[in-house]
């Protein structure tokens, strides 16, 4: 899948809050870990991975596919309905919410 054009969808808001608002220890969380274990397999030879961690990848990714495609697929909206909408632009730097 090609790199959305505007970081707007959910893996690339939570790399730029990480980094703007560090850990105060100085420490980084290994919090992609389980993911990049599923996908190079590296590391562990088991790993358990908790059920919000699998819904979070899920909104990751579905959030990603809609910056570049605008809407998601049927699948998707049967997960999570707000995929089935098309993407609208927000300006985070001055929302209210």
């Amino acid at each position: 899948m090609p790199e959305p054009t505007d970081p707007t969808h959910l893996f690339a808001i939570l790399k730029q809050y990480g980094d703007a608002h560090p850990s105060p220890d100085g420490r980084r969380d290994d919090w992609n870990y389980p993911a990049n274990w599923m996908k190079h397999g590296w590391g562990a030879d088991e790993v358990e991975i908790d059920d919000w961690v699998v819904m979070l990848w899920l909104n990751r990714a579905i959030s990603k596919y809609r910056s570049v495609y605008d809407i998601g697929t049927p699948e998707m909206a049967a997960l999570f309905p707000w995929a089935g909408q098309p993407t609208v632009a927000v300006d985070y730097a001055t929302a209210e919410g």
